[in-house]
């Protein structure tokens, strides 16, 4: 679960909460970049806020934080010498997902036992909740930078346009398709119960 609420910081703070004007801003200057990444660390606290009690895991958001920083200055830097801008793209998309992965591998014995409020279990842990979410930010932001990325290929000062039409019917096909599985899925385990 630790992975899945660092990876949904992650989406959310690096495609969500990073519009054209921040991707321009840290191609400009390292300031901007400083900026992403005290969003990125603050997006991080809120995804775990039920564990920021302990000193050690908000060391490691500010680490995993540092690290993103590096990773991105790196990444903007490869930029300005050519122009492979997709292959950069994956290239730091991986790298920011095998650092969560370490990252969460490292917090994950942290908070075995540390019992959430009652008013939290309901839905802060529930794997459901957390994946619609993931898949809602990859099918809309995610592929919309994606396309970006392959047309700065051609044309590396095109601007980046998100098509928010676009992004609602994907989001709202995939909440249709994924509401439908959930019934169907709960519809089979009420009747295994009854049997």
């Amino acid at each position: 679960m630790i992975f899945l609420y660092l990876f949904l910081s992650h989406l959310t703070a690096d495609f969500v909460f990073q519009p054209d004007g921040m991707v321009s801003w840290k191609r400009r200057d390292w300031k901007g970049i400083a900026i992403h990444t005290l969003i990125y660390f603050i997006t991080g606290l809120v995804f775990l806020f039920p564990y920021i009690g302990n000193p050690t895991i908000v060391l490691m958001l500010l680490v995993n934080a540092l690290v993103h920083f590096a990773i991105d200055r790196e990444k903007i830097k490869h930029e300005k010498s050519g122009r492979q801008y997709v292959k950069l793209f994956f290239l730091d998309q991986m790298t920011h997902v095998l650092i969560l992965a370490l990252v969460a591998w490292i917090i994950n014995p942290l908070v075995i036992g540390v019992s959430l409020p009652v008013s939290l279990t309901g839905w802060y842990g529930n794997s459901l909740f957390i994946m619609y979410f993931i898949m809602a930010i990859l099918l809309t932001f995610c592929i919309e930078i994606v396309k970006y990325q392959f047309s700065r290929q051609t044309n590396p000062h095109v601007a980046m346009n998100l098509d928010f039409g676009k992004m609602f019917i994907r989001l709202l096909i995939f909440s249709v398709a994924y509401s439908v599985v959930l019934v169907l899925a709960l519809t089979e385990v009420a009747k295994t119960v009854m049997n």
